[in-house]
């Protein structure tokens, strides 16, 4: 399988399909993955016969092609149509269906029996992440010229966290000809290992926890380019399905990412183990941040509101929230909630008694300052005079939030984009710091990535 496409690639093929329900009535057709999309064109339509009438939805679709088995996972039909000529004994029909998921390489007709015992991820920037120099060339006397690899030491990390075990290992390609050219290739690929094969999902989750990280080193979004597993019963395969993102358009040098690997080796391990333990708390902050950066085109104020929103929800998740002890401010909620005025319409006074609910919490401005406090030695990085940059964000985004009536935004255009950079920046040194990465390598590390020069 190692030729198969990357998830940036586009291939056809053809082939015979058919659902699992109905093995005999198999449809010759065209598999096609374009831009992350999975089409399947049929020269026929599923239920044709009174056993499959009106099949608008599958499963499973189970194919037959050039390149072994594939299965087609959560699909729609988009379009059929038959035409009949003279009478029912004559007639021909074209069908196309959207699926989510291809496995190109199994059959399954059943979710509990999508069961890996490993994963294996490839991203565009990780070579150059880890900043191995793969191969010597040696020019020697009479026009001899050698060329020599040594494959470098696989990374190996426990996971307790999630019974797995991470490895980062190179392999070595060759291609070429005996008389114009040799191309050796260095990939690199990260594997997820498990003692007891589980389910797709499971292994699909990791792929989204493994790109956060590396992004997070890295200082951009980085790009999965191949999903390959291995099932129960040792079946290789590929997955195929939409990305959300884009392939960068150039590569990033080491010398540009926040923390490339030489720079963190003998720590890693304790990295990776500490980003899979708190993923379950931070995960919806991950998914705001990089939910930021995956998408192009956002308009700011989204931008802005996103990683506001990040922020509050880190500081829930990792430090204390309450003006009071609980048991101290209920006898206030009380005394509050009763001196609402008798006669308040009831959909007022049912917001109010809501938002007392809430009145314990710290506010987004207490948070905030509380956050940065944290940063010992890198805040830096963020701010120049906290307070000022405090009452910037929270302005901005109160006014975002309620679009008061006849007030001016706090402000321009041009200023939010780069006050989102700011809080960018300031997301990004919580999310470091939170893994072990503090103080002033911290911070020199976020100077170096090539965005930064934008928080002023």
């Amino acid at each position: 399988m190692a030729d198969d496409p990357t998830l940036q690639e586009d291939f056809e093929l053809g082939g015979r399909f058919w659902l699992p329900q109905m093995p005999k009535e198999k449809i010759g057709g065209t598999l096609r993955y374009s831009g992350g999309h999975v089409t399947l064109r049929l020269l026929g339509v599923f239920g044709s016969t009174p056993a499959g009438a009106d099949i608008e939805d599958a499963e499973f679709i189970l194919g037959s092609t050039e390149r072994g088995p594939c299965t087609l996972w959560r699909s729609f039909r988009q379009e059929a149509n038959t035409t009949i000529f003279g009478g029912e004994d004559s007639e021909t029909g074209r069908s196309t269906w959207l699926a989510n998921r291809l496995f190109l390489g199994a059959h399954f007709d059943d979710v509990d029996k999508m069961r890996f015992s490993e994963s294996r991820f490839a991203f565009q920037e990780l070579p150059a992440w880890i900043a191995r120099p793969a191969f010597d060339v040696e020019f020697k006397e009479g026009g001899i010229a050698t060329a020599r690899h040594e494959f470098p030491p696989d990374i190996v990390v426990p996971l307790q966290a999630r019974k797995a075990t991470l490895r980062i290992e190179a392999a070595l390609t060759s291609t070429g000809n005996a008389f114009e050219s040799l191309i050796w290739k260095q990939p690199v690929e990260v594997a997820i290992e498990v003692d007891e094969p589980w389910p797709y999902e499971w292994h699909h989750g990791r792929l989204g926890e493994l790109r956060a990280l590396l992004g997070l080193l890295v200082g951009e979004p980085v790009t999965p380019t191949r999903f390959r597993a291995v099932t129960a019963d040792k079946r290789p395969l590929t997955v195929f399905f939409s990305l959300t993102g884009e392939p960068s358009e150039r590569t990033v040098h080491p010398g540009e990412m926040i923390f490339a690997y030489p720079r963190i080796a003998d720590r890693f391990p304790a990295i990776a183990k500490r980003w899979f333990d708190v993923q379950d708390d931070l995960s919806v902050v991950v998914a705001l941040l990089f939910g930021t950066l995956y998408a192009r085109g956002l308009p700011r104020e989204f931008r802005f509101l996103a990683l506001t929103q990040a922020l509050e929800t880190f500081h829930r998740r990792t430090l204390p929230g309450l003006y009071v002890d609980p048991a101290d401010y209920e006898p206030i909620r009380e005394a509050l909630t009763d001196a609402i005025p008798a006669g308040t319409d009831s959909s007022l006074r049912q917001a109010l008694t809501r938002r007392l609910e809430y009145g314990n919490e710290f506010a987004q401005r207490r948070r905030l300052t509380d956050l940065l406090k944290s940063l010992v030695g890198s805040s830096d990085a963020v701010r120049t005079d906290p307070k000022t940059f405090v009452e910037a964000v929270v302005a901005e985004r109160n006014y975002l939030t309620h679009y008061p009536p006849g007030e001016p935004e706090p402000m321009s255009a041009l200023e939010c984009v780069h006050m989102a950079m700011r809080l960018r920046a300031f997301l990004t040194l919580l999310l470091l710091a939170d893994i072990g990465l503090t103080g002033q390598e911290a911070a020199d590390g976020l100077r170096r990535a090539r965005w930064h020069r934008y928080v002023t």
